[in-house]
């Protein structure tokens, strides 16, 4: 199965704010310009600053940061949805490749609630 991405919004990853939350530059697919934003990784669930493990979220989210720092992907969402903080709703593609999924394959995540199937995540099955 491929993984489909109707949106082709470009994202431009600059770091990590915790397991599942990402900064970065996120280039408009009609005018190419290009903004400042923040992406929380659908379906994913990891430690949150917040909580009483911020020790490990900010070591999470180091981790990450330094692992996919510079990286490019397309944002997988039909429309671009916000939530409550302003942070777009969606997963970003890496190579066809789910960033979510990459991040649970890493052990510095996990599914939350309604998680897809891995292979419905995977690229070619």
């Amino acid at each position: 199965m491929r993984i489909e991405y109707e949106n082709q919004s470009t994202f431009f990853i600059s770091r990590f704010r915790d397991g599942d939350t990402v900064e970065g530059f996120l280039q408009c697919r009609c005018c190419r310009g290009v903004s400042r934003d923040t992406v929380r990784l659908l379906k994913l669930e990891s430690w949150e600053l917040t909580s009483g493990d911020r020790a490990r979220a900010i070591t999470t989210a180091d981790q990450l940061s330094n692992h996919f720092r510079g990286k490019t992907g397309l944002l997988s969402t039909r429309t671009i949805r916000r939530d409550r903080y302003g942070r777009i709703l969606a997963d970003i593609i890496i190579n066809d490749k789910s960033l979510a999924l990459s991040i649970v394959e890493m052990g510095l995540g996990w599914w939350g609630v309604g998680e897809p199937e891995p292979e419905q995540l995977r690229s070619g099955t």
